[in-house]
Parts: structure tokens; C-alpha cells; sequence
């Protein structure tokens, strides 16, 4: 039996009407009855009363109908399962600029038959290869929550908590006498475009140490954020694991106001079992704190 005839059916019962079933399906009017008439040799029954004001379902009518639904249903189901698990692929999406999680060499060890593949661009690049199902899941800081809450099918699930620090060029501090007058004078190196996320910053900043900053410097990576606190162009507010290990950079914490929480983000709509064994895996060893 074609699918497509259950459609029409289904759309034809629900308007009561073959006339109008027809261009709602863009179909011409005598094919819809065609199809309609197809349907009830096949089944050797009469499905629907024909009347001057439309149609209307027969007793053998309503009860395919409650079964073409359950059919139409399943065969979406299967499609959908065929789809997902035609790869055992899992395609991540990372902007290269946070650190390093060893939570995925984990993943893959213990997984050695699915292929995990890293794709790397922009935080908008990514998060619009999320939405349109060109990648199962990103890496990102949860800062991209208020970006993606008009998705209900992308959900989250925490991987790492990062207390996150005053980073400053070696001898800064005491170049410019104190911490408030080295944020006032020096520009915010970051990696982030958000304004929303400047704006949380000069707040919090104004609110710990009495003053804030007033030029901001965007870093294309992680390394540039690096090179530009070595060439003392400004201070940062990151994790400490985002800095090399040899540098003399001096570092403040900035207690829980500011906590960076990664995440990896998901779309129901884009499920296989490569990615629910991935989200299985990070729930099962839980939140790792740096």
C-alpha cells in the first residue's frame, strides 16, 4: 500500500471534503478520488458516504482511520530509526577556543567503534549547524542559552565547572598600584562577541572592585587571547587551564560570581546512538571541576 494514499485519506477525513482535501494536498480533485476509490477496492469495503455537501467517514471508515494514523506513525518511526542509525558517526562541533577535555578521548576509548568527528568554527557557525542538523552536538559555554532558548529541541548536559580568574600581565598590578586602577586602565582581551556578556562583566567587575573597564579587545582563539596578555595589551577573565603552564601571568580568583560552566548541547531532533551514548557517558562520570 502507498503511504501517500493513507495521507490523503487522513486529509480527506479530517476536512470532511475531497474538494478541498485536494488543495490542501496539491493534488487535483479527481485524483484524490482515485486515490480514495484505490484504497476501497483494495480493502473491499466502502470507506466514506459521499453527500452534495462533501464526505463523511462509514463505520469501516473510522476504524482505518484510527489505523492509518497508528500506520502513518509507525512508518515515520521506522524512517526516523533507519535514519539514525544509518552512521556510526557522531559529529562535534568546537570553536577551538576553550580548553581541553580529556572526557572525549575517554568517550572514545571506551567506544572505539563510533567515529567522533571534530568540526571547528564560530560560536554563530555552530550553533547554526546545531539548528539545522549538520552537526548531532557542540561544545560550548552555557553563556549560549539565551541564544538558542527559542529551540525547544536543543537541550544541554553539564561537563565541566571552571572557576574562572583575573588574569593580568606579569608586573601589572603593581605598575598601576592596585587591581581597580589596572582594570580601569587596561582594555578586556576575550574571545567572546556577546555584548550581553561585556555588559555581565563591567557589572560584576564595578560591583568586586569599585571601577571597571571601558575598551574591550576580541581574540580570534585561545592562543591569540594568550599572546595578547604576554605582549601585556590587556587583562582576561578565564579558567586557568586556558593558560600555558609557563607563563608568569598574575592570576586573582573572582569567586563563584564568576563560574564558566561547559556544556554540550544536542538536538532531540537529531538523535543516533552514537550521541545518547555520548550524553550516557558524561552523566556517568559527572561534572569534572578545574
Amino acid at each position: 500500500m502507498d503511504v501517500q494514499k493513507l495521507d490523503y485519506f487522513l486529509t480527506a477525513a479530517d476536512i470532511g471534503n475531497f474538494t478541498q482535501a485536494a488543495d490542501q494536498c496539491k493534488i487535483a480533485q479527481t485524483t484524490m478520488s482515485k486515490y480514495i476509490a484505490q484504497l476501497e477496492n483494495e480493502f473491499n469495503c466502502k470507506l466514506f458516504y459521499r453527500t452534495n455537501k462533501g464526505c463523511e467517514l462509514t463505520d469501516q471508515g473510522h476504524i482505518f482511520y484510527e489505523k492509518a494514523l497508528s500506520m502513518k506513525r509507525d512508518y515515520f518511526d521506522l524512517v526516523s530509526a533507519l535514519q539514525q542509525d544509518h552512521s556510526r558517526d557522531l559529529n562535534l562541533g568546537l570553536d577551538g577556543s576553550h580548553f581541553y577535555v580529556s572526557i572525549f578521548t575517554d568517550f572514545q576509548s571506551h567506544y572505539p567503534e563510533i567515529k567522533l568527528n571534530a568540526s571547528f568554527g564560530s560560536e554563530k557557525e555552530l550553533v547554526d549547524d546545531l539548528v539545522h542538523q549538520r552537526l548531532h552536538a557542540i561544545v560550548m559555554p552555557d553563556s549560549i542559552n539565551r541564544k538558542i532558548k527559542g529551540y525547544p529541541e536543543i537541550k544541554s548536559v553539564d561537563i565541566l565547572k571552571a572557576l574562572e580568574y583575573l588574569v593580568f600581565p606579569p608586573n601589572t598590578v603593581k605598575h598601576f598600584g592596585s587591581i581597580p586602577e589596572a582594570i580601569r586602565n587596561l582594555p578586556f582581551i576575550t574571545k567572546s562577541i556577546d555584548n550581553e556578556y561585556y555588559d555581565f562583566c563591567r557589572s560584576k567587575l564595578h560591583t568586586k572592585f569599585g571601577t571597571t573597564f571601558h575598551e574591550v579587545r576580541v581574540a580570534r582563539s585561545q592562543d591569540v587571547q594568550n599572546m595578547l596578555l604576554a605582549l601585556s595589551q590587556g587583562f582576561a577573565i578565564i579558567p586557568l587551564s586556558e593558560m600555558d603552564d609557563d607563563t608568569d601571568f598574575e592570576c586573582f580568583p573572582l569567586g563563584d560570581d564568576f563560574v564558566e560552566m561547559l556544556q554540550l548541547f544536542y538536538s532531540t531532533k537529531y538523535m543516533n546512538e552514537p550521541l545518547r551514548k555520548l550524553i550516557e557517558f558524561i552523566n556517568a562520570h559527572g561534572v569534572v571541576n578545574y
